[in-house]
């Protein structure tokens, strides 16, 4: 693909920077946080990566290597565009979005130290070292339902906000991991989920308790007013 590229910190690598890029180390899936005990005198060993207070593996960093070809050959330019790209890599936490995941993005920062006089003005080729956090996000909200990045592998498109008056059962779809939305509120409410049951207040509300599991929630929202369950899906 003659424009394929990432977009961080606000720039992307061929409409903004002209650049060539190839994908050098971009692992499918993160590296699980492996925690055993092999003790002696006992068959195989003691697992206890899962043993954290959600039950749930944790998950190491996630590389990214990227290099990138310079186009321009004018010494000059050439000055000016390695300046350009410091500034455009000069920063901490951003977003990082691939052309081919235009639906989703990493939350990364630059960890190499690069020579920019040497990789840039005199070989005109770089490698971008990213460290990522373990997951990726969804780009939207769900329920937004964009169609120009909509994938109709994984997505779905679902009402995520209700006018109830009494009671009202629904039913929100996680397509990814678990995760606590933010629940917004109009009026005093309550929400039982999983046999517990939560009070809402007016605005944003927020269980730290409350997960949405993946696949179908079954939701029952009692009271007068309007609610929004405000999530990104979160994807290994």
């Amino acid at each position: 693909m003659k424009n394929y590229g990432v977009k961080f910190n606000g720039l992307h690598s061929y409409h903004d920077l002209d650049l060539i890029m190839v994908s050098k180390n971009r692992p499918i899936l993160p590296e699980p946080k492996i925690i055993v005990e092999d003790l002696s005198g006992m068959d195989g060993e003691y697992d206890y990566s899962a043993v954290n207070p959600d039950g749930e593996i944790k998950y190491k960093p996630r590389p990214h290597d990227i290099e990138f070809t310079i186009r321009e050959r004018d010494p000059r330019k050439l000055r000016i565009k390695a300046n350009k790209i410091a500034a455009w890599l000069a920063c901490g936490e951003q977003t990082l979005i691939y052309d081919d995941e235009a639906d989703k993005y990493y939350l990364a920062k630059v960890v190499n130290k690069l020579d920019l006089e040497n990789q840039i003005v005199s070989i005109k080729r770089f490698t971008v070292q990213f460290r990522c956090r373990p997951f990726k996000f969804g780009l939207y909200l769900e329920g937004a339902d964009v169609w120009d990045t909509f994938n109709f592998e994984e997505d779905v498109a679902q009402e995520v906000e209700f006018d109830v008056v009494g009671s009202s059962a629904v039913t929100i779809i996680n397509v990814g991991r678990k995760i606590s939305p933010i629940i917004n509120a109009s009026a005093n409410m309550t929400i039982e989920i999983g046999a517990i049951t939560y009070n809402l207040v007016p605005g944003d509300n927020k269980f730290y308790d409350l997960k949405l599991q993946t696949g179908d929630n079954q939701i029952t929202i009692t009271g007068t007013g309007h609610i929004k369950f405000l999530f990104r899906k979160e994807l290994l």
